[in-house]
């Protein structure tokens, strides 16, 4: 993009790391989920010696490796609210993953139970 995303490369990597928590909150991942998340990639002016798919390998990796842990998927959430930095950012990636949850047109119980995890994590606390 020819346009500043105005996000550092930790914000943009702990975006990457939060939509694809996201997107397996549900134990499956649906098409539209990743056609937001290729979005939103799109966006980014990615300015990492890592390209943008071998980061997303790892992530994804990352990722399937803490759900089905409540402790690990705290401590990811905690690392991934660090990386955002502040409070904007954070409602920012919380709109994110509404986004991805309402794409199939239903929010499913367990996404909406890691909406309430993220909010904690974040300290958005409704």
């Amino acid at each position: 993009p020819s346009v500043s995303d105005n996000l550092t490369q930790d914000q943009r990597e702990a975006l990457i790391d939060l939509l694809l928590l996201c997107i397996y909150a549900d134990n499956h991942a649906e098409l539209n989920e990743g056609r937001i998340l290729d979005r939103e990639l799109e966006r980014f002016n990615w300015e990492s010696e890592i390209p943008i798919g071998t980061y997303l390998q790892v992530s994804e990796t990352r990722t399937l490796a803490v759900i089905p842990s409540t402790d690990k998927r705290a401590a990811h959430l905690a690392y991934i609210s660090n990386r955002l930095q502040c409070k904007d950012m954070k409602f920012r990636a919380l709109k994110l993953c509404k986004l991805l949850f309402y794409s199939d047109w239903v929010i499913a119980e367990e996404e909406e139970l890691f909406l309430k995890e993220i909010r904690n994590a974040f300290g958005l606390v409704k």
